[in-house]
C-alpha cells in the first residue's frame, strides 16, 4: 500500500514505474492519496495501469485520519518511495501497525532496518520492483518482518526533537 500525496516528491512515479515493469500474477497495490492539479499526469498513469493490469492496482483517492486504521488493516507492506522528507508521519503510522515497509533513505528512515523490518531502497523503480518481488515470492517474509517490527522502538516526535537538539548541542561544542 501507498499512502500520501501523489507527487514527485513523495515518489509516486517510482512506484508507478515499478508496477509497470512488475511481472508477477500475485500482487495487488492499493493507493490512497490526494493528487495535485499540476501533477494530474500521475492520476492518468494510475488509470492507464488499471486499464492494463485490472484489479492488481486500486486507487481509492484522498483519505482522512479517521480512515487510517481501516486502511492499514488492508495492506501487508507499506511503500514509502519519497525523494525527500523532513519527518515522515506515514512511515511511522505504517510501522506502528506492525507492517513492514519498503522505503527510500531520508531523514528519519533509519527506523527501518534493512532486511529486518523492511527494506531501504535507492530512489529508482528497479530497486523498488526487486524488493516488491522479494515479498511477492516469499509470503512468509511479510509475517517474519511484521514480527520484527514489534521489536523496534518508533520514536515519538518529541523524542526525535530532543535527539536533534542534543546533536546540535554536541556539534556546537566541537567547534
Amino acid at each position: 500500500g501507498f499512502l500520501g500525496a501523489l507527487t514527485f516528491g513523495k515518489g509516486i512515479d517510482i512506484l508507478l514505474d515499478a508496477i509497470n515493469t512488475l511481472r508477477s500474477p500475485n500482487f495487488e497495490v492499493k493507493i490512497w492519496g490526494q493528487w495535485r492539479p499540476e501533477e494530474r499526469h500521475f492520476l492518468s498513469q494510475i488509470t492507464e495501469l488499471k486499464r492494463t493490469l485490472g484489479e492488481k492496482i486500486k486507487y481509492y483517492g484522498p483519505y482522512s485520519l479517521q480512515d487510517l486504521d481501516k486502511i492499514l488493516e488492508e495492506i501487508h507492506v507499506g511503500i514509502v518511495p519519497s525523494r525527500k522528507e523532513t519527518y515522515c508521519i506515514v512511515l511511522r503510522e505504517i510501522l506502528s501497525k506492525n507492517i513492514p515497509v519498503i522505503c527510500t533513505k531520508f531523514l528519519g528512515s533509519d527506523i527501518v532496518k534493512d532486511g529486518f523490518n523492511g527494506f531501504i531502497i535507492d530512489k529508482n523503480p528497479h530497486d523498488l520492483r526487486e524488493k516488491m518481488l522479494l515479498f511477492i515470492n516469499n509470503p512468509n517474509l511479510v509475517q517474519k518482518m511484521s514480527l520484527n517490527v514489534m521489536n523496534i522502538h518508533i520514536p515519538t516526535l518529541e523524542e526525535e526533537a530532543k535527539a536533534l537538539v542534543l546533536l546540535y548541542k554536541s556539534l556546537l561544542t566541537q567547534t
